[in-house]
């Protein structure tokens, strides 16, 4: 592994030189106004090395796999020592997040350049960027782009004053006049559905998944449900399953199903 760059080393010896007189501090003498004011400082301080943990992510992305031996991803995971999933996100903001180039060369601003801002600054946490990101996703695919842009915009100042629960909130309000009826296209949809699995296979055998379903889809299985997985219905543990026909009211007890 080659070593860090002076510059860069001498840097990163100075915030560990910091963070260290940081510990040494006796925060239990402190008033609580005075205890408040470090705590929002450092949590600020904190994000800013989350900045720069994500752009080092983008750097490394950057490089071209026979380079990196692999997908930028899993060394990233490797050095950081991230779970994958993780990684791959780091290096998905990173790219919304940093100023971008034309494919004539000509910079452009970032995806989203009023987060991007707020989120260099200390202001953002992971979190806030979650709830403008999914605010962002829901929005139906014709809005004209300088709706989009004043939303984004409006929710990155509000970051600044809100917990990210407060802005889910503000950003589920502020979804109704962009999209009152809430009309979403089959475009929308479509491209909003799937399954993914949440995460390896459990040590028992069992795995959690994701579906995102289409009213239709959701429709068919809650009738499906209704029907089939009613308590007595299709239960392995009766020795003649009910399964054409209604449960009595036994059957339906001695289902100790979840």
């Amino acid at each position: 592994m080659s070593s860090i760059p002076s510059g860069a080393a001498d840097a990163i010896s100075a915030v560990d030189d910091a963070i260290a007189a940081l510990g040494s501090v006796a925060w239990d003498t402190l008033p609580i106004g005075q205890l408040c004011a470090v705590i929002e400082r450092v949590e600020t301080t904190r994000r800013r090395a989350t900045v720069i943990a994500h752009d080092l992510a983008r750097s490394l992305d950057r490089c071209s796999e026979a380079e990196l031996g692999g997908p930028s991803f899993k060394l990233l995971a490797d050095v950081a020592r991230l779970s994958p999933k993780e990684a791959r996100r780091r290096i998905r903001d990173a790219e919304q997040l940093a100023p971008r180039t034309s494919l004539t060369g000509q910079p452009l601003p970032p995806a989203l350049p009023a987060t991007a801002a707020a989120w260099n600054s200390g202001t953002l946490d992971p979190e806030h960027l979650r709830a403008i990101q999914s605010f962002l996703r829901e929005l139906p695919i014709d809005l004209h782009p300088a709706e989009v842009e004043k939303a984004e915009t409006f929710l990155a100042d509000k970051a600044a004053e809100l917990r990210p629960d407060q802005l889910e909130v503000l950003a589920d309000r502020l979804a109704l006049p962009l999209n009152p009826d809430g009309v979403f296209s089959d475009a929308d949809r479509a491209a909003k559905r799937g399954f993914t699995w949440c995460g390896r296979q459990r040590r028992d055998g069992m795995s959690v998944g994701r579906l995102t379903a289409t009213p239709e889809l959701r429709a068919t299985i809650d009738a499906l449900l209704a029907k089939f997985a009613a308590p007595g219905m299709c239960n392995p543990d009766d020795q003649t399953p009910t399964v054409n026909s209604e449960p009595n009211q036994q059957v339906a007890d001695r289902d100790a199903r979840g």
